[in-house]
């Protein structure tokens, strides 16, 4: 279950009818961000894993928690097709 949410009204966004910028947005779960919320700005894009929200049994390979933001690498956005691609690496 996701939410979208606008940053500017907190309001629940609807699919929208015509393409819009993912610039500005937040993507989140169970209405939580840092679940896993996917955060887009013109300079960033991340991922958001705030220690006091996801689940303590979330872990890495090495047992350690996942980072409070992991960015997305090498990221491109073409609003004509609303499409996001990125990179999340989790090598050491």
């Amino acid at each position: 279950h996701f939410t979208i949410r606008s940053l500017l009204n907190g309001r629940t966004l609807k699919q929208p009818e015509v393409a819009s910028p993912l610039e500005g947005t937040v993507w989140i779960q169970h209405g939580k961000v840092g679940l896993a919320s996917y955060h887009f700005s013109r300079t960033r894009c991340f991922i958001n894993y705030q220690h006091n929200v996801i689940p303590d049994s979330w872990r890495l390979d090495d047992g350690s928690r996942p980072p409070k933001e992991k960015e997305f690498e090498n990221w491109s956005y073409d609003p004509a097709t609303r499409t996001f691609e990125g990179v999340i690496s989790w090598d050491p």
